[in-house]
C-alpha cells in the first residue's frame, strides 16, 4: 500500500507550510519597523508642530527687530550722552541706565523664549526614530518582500500539488483495498461453492449410486456446467489480478516505497489463483470419477463410490 508515499507527502506539506510561514515573517519585519516610525510621526503631528514653529519664529523675528531698533536708540542716546557736559550727564544718566536695563530684560526674555522653544522641540524629537533608516530599511526590504512573496506563492503552489498527490494516493489506496476485498469475497464464494458442491455430490453419490444411467449422465452434465462456471470464475479472478497488477504498476511508478507491499499483494493474488486452479482441478478429478462410475454403471458393476 502507498503509505510511504503518503507520509512523504505529509512531511513535504509540513515543510512547505513552515517555509511559507518563515517567508511571511521575514516579509512582515520591515513593515512592523516602518509602522513604528509612522506611528511616532502621526502622533508628533508635524503639520500642527510646523504652524506652532512658524508662530514662534514670527514672534522671535518681531522681538529681534524690536531689539535692533532699541539698540539703535541706545546707541544714539550713548553718543549724545558722551557729548554732554557733566551736569547734563548727571541729569540724563538715569534714563540711559533705564534704557540699558530694559534692553537687558528684553534680551533675557528673548533668550528664555528661544530656549523654551528649543527644549520643547528637543524633547518632542528626542525619542523619534530615524525616518531615514526606516525608509532605507523599507526600501531594502521591498525587493526582499517581493521575492519572499514570490517564494510563498511558489511554495503554496507546490503545497497544493503535494496535497493533490496525497489525495490521489489515498484514492489509489482505497481502490486497492476494494480490489483486495473483492478478491477475498471471490475466494470465500468459490470456497463456499466448492464445499457445497462437494457435500452435495457426496450425498447424491451415496444415495443414488444404483440409479439409472440417464441420471448419472445428467449429473455429469451438471458437473461440466459447474466446471465451466469455475473456469469463468478463474478467468474473472485472472482479470481482477490483471487489474490489480495494472494498479500496482501505476502505484510503483509514483512511489517506489510501495513496491514491497505491491509484491506481497501480487503474491496473495497468485496464491488465490493457484487455489482456484486447484479447485478447478478438483472438479476435473470429480468429473473423471463420475465418468468412471458411469462406465462402471454401464458395465453393471455394483461397486460403491466414495466422495
Amino acid at each position: 500500500l502507498p503509505l510511504a508515499g503518503a507520509r512523504r507527502c505529509q512531511m513535504s506539506s509540513s515543510e512547505l507550510r513552515a517555509d511559507a510561514t518563515s517567508a511571511d515573517v521575514v516579509a512582515g519585519a520591515a513593515d512592523e519597523h516602518l509602522k513604528a516610525v509612522l506611528d511616532f510621526w502621526v502622533t508628533f503631528d508635524l503639520d500642527s508642530r510646523r504652524l506652532k514653529l512658524d508662530k514662534q519664529g514670527l514672534e522671535m523675528q518681531t522681538a529681534r527687530e524690536a531689539s535692533s531698533k532699541s539698540r539703535k536708540r541706545l546707541n544714539e542716546m550713548t553718543k549724545e550722552f558722551r557729548r554732554m557736559n557733566e551736569t547734563e550727564k548727571l541729569a540724563t544718566i538715569k534714563d540711559l541706565l533705564k534704557g540699558y536695563q530694559g534692553e537687558i530684560d528684553s534680551l533675557s526674555k528673548r533668550a528664555k523664549y528661544s530656549d523654551n522653544a528649543f527644549l520643547a522641540l528637543y524633547k518632542a524629537l528626542y525619542e523619534a526614530p530615524d525616518p531615514a533608516k526606516a525608509l532605507s530599511a523599507a526600501g531594502s526590504a521591498r525587493p526582499r518582500a517581493a521575492q519572499s512573496e514570490l517564494e510563498v506563492i511558489k511554495l503554496r503552489k507546490e503545497l497544493a500539488e503535494y496535497e493533490q498527490e496525497f489525495k490521489d494516493l489515498k484514492n489509489q489506496e482505497v481502490t486497492i483495498r476494494k480490489l483486495e476485498d473483492q478478491v477475498d469475497d471471490l475466494e470465500e464464494q468459490i470456497e463456499a461453492k466448492v464445499e457445497e458442491r462437494v457435500e452435495t455430490m457426496k450425498t447424491e453419490l451415496e444415495e443414488e449410486t444404483n440409479k439409472r444411467v440417464e441420471e448419472v449422465l445428467e449429473r455429469e452434465a451438471g458437473l461440466e456446467r459447474r466446471l465451466q462456471a469455475a473456469n469463468e470464475a478463474l478467468e474473472d479472478a485472472q482479470a481482477s489480478m490483471d487489474r490489480g497488477q495494472s494498479a500496482q504498476f501505476e502505484v510503483s511508478r509514483q512511489a517506489e516505497e510501495r513496491a514491497a507491499a505491491t509484491q506481497a499483494e501480487k503474491q496473495i493474488m497468485m496464491e488465490s489463483m493457484e487455489r482456484l486452479q486447484a479447485s478447478a482441478a478438483a472438479f476435473e478429478r470429480e468429473n473423471n470419477m463420475l465418468r468412471a462410475r458411469l462406465d462402471a454403471a454401464r458395465s453393471g458393476s455394483g461397486v460403491s463410490v466414495e466422495g
